[in-house]
């Protein structure tokens, strides 16, 4: 049965092809060779799906031995920088959103280890459809801690300077961004915000303007409702007042917000947070496998999390247009069965060794989006 295109036109996941060297040169100013290298590493992490070197060796189809493939990659990263910039504006073209849209940005962090080397991520990413799709991270080498307010600021402050500030809709995060010197800074700023705090620790003024345990203000809210205490003082080392909304989860877990005043159901902003470990995910076990990387300088680690957050946006608007034809189920719980990104990923696999329903419909979609060279160097025909 043949698929009813809708009427509806997508755009394509991209206004320049990734997989030009040419237009990969002049994009990240990069020589003939690097920019070659870049594009083999692009098509080979599609295919391989993983972020190791020895694997992405065995795919590229070079005349090259293995050995020899491995070990250019290696320089690859050793000597080359992709300007974190020019990253992100890719990643934002790829997701080909609105000039005027207002965006919700989230910050979260990841941190794993290799062999002794702490492995410690902050990323800043845009939440799109479900998905928080990583723009700007940084790295702490040999850091297990949290992160600072200046590692904070630096991560939004490079959003505003390339986005414009006007562009943020407001700032989610979790506990462990959670201080008073964080919240001033966005406040100040003009920007607004839904703050998880650590409910156990915080002290907040209750009605009669004593400060208390916030933990014990919120002892009468039964699991799945919510309160709200208006505005309230928090924090005891230092004065900050700050709208305050309380939810408990099924479990009873306490869940409390601060937020702007102007945020009209807090806890219905913060449940995007979700998003980030969707993007973590496709990092991770559901796309690019990073932690299976061997590297570990921080200036390589950086570039592999520069092409892998390039790659993931790819995937993500690939995943959406392969929807629109045949759309992923839901489960049980409402949630999509698949994830976009690897409903791409499996599409590029399967295609290569069988014949999928509806293929040849899919392929006439998306070929002319992609200007046919991505499926001719993955082997898609």
């Amino acid at each position: 049965m043949e698929i009813e295109f809708r009427k509806k036109q997508i755009q394509s996941p991209m206004r320049q092809d990734i997989f030009n060297s040419e237009i990969i040169k002049q994009k990240f100013q990069l020589n003939k060779k690097r920019s070659e290298k870049l594009v083999e590493i692009f098509r080979a992490m599609l295919q391989a799906r993983s972020s190791k070197l020895s694997k992405l060796s065995r795919i590229l189809r070079s005349k090259n031995h293995e050995l020899s493939d491995y070990r250019g990659m290696q320089r690859f990263f050793a000597d080359t920088e992709l300007c974190e910039i020019t990253c992100a504006k890719t990643i934002m073209e790829m997701l080909d959103l609105a000039p005027q849209e207002k965006l919700i940005l989230i910050f979260d962090r990841t941190y794993w280890m290799r062999g002794k080397i702490h492995l410690n991520f902050l990323y800043l990413s845009v939440f799109v459809k479900g998905y928080g799709i990583p723009i700007f991270f940084k790295m702490m080498p040999d850091k297990k801690g949290h992160s600072s307010v200046g590692d904070r600021k630096e991560l939004l402050d490079n959003f505003i300077n390339q986005f414009g500030k006007e562009r943020i809709d407001y700032v989610v995060a979790d506990r462990e961004f959670d201080g008073s010197e964080w919240l001033n800074y966005l406040k100040t700023s003009d920007i607004r915000y839904v703050q998880r705090m650590k409910e156990g620790t915080i002290c907040m003024a209750d009605s009669r303007g004593k400060l208390v345990r916030a933990k014990d203000l919120c002892r009468h809210i039964k699991p799945l409702e919510k309160e709200s205490f208006g505005k309230r003082r928090i924090y005891r080392s230092k004065e900050f007042t700050s709208s305050v909304t309380v939810t408990k989860s099924q479990k009873g877990n306490i869940i409390l917000l601060a937020h702007s005043d102007d945020i009209e159901d807090p806890t219905y902003a913060y449940g995007f947070r979700w998003g980030i470990e969707l993007g973590f995910r496709a990092l991770k076990s559901g796309g690019f496998n990073i932690e299976d990387t061997g590297l570990t300088k921080p200036n390589r680690v950086v570039t592999l999390h520069r092409i892998v957050a390039i790659l993931t946006a790819f995937c993500y608007k690939c995943g959406m247009m392969i929807n629109e034809l045949t759309p992923i189920k839901n489960k049980s719980h409402g949630r999509k069965s698949i994830s976009f990104i690897k409903l791409f990923l499996d599409f590029i696999q399967s295609a290569q060794h069988k014949v999928l329903p509806n293929f040849k419909h899919i392929m006439k979609f998306l070929k002319p989006l992609l200007k046919l060279s991505f499926f001719k160097f993955c082997h898609v025909h």
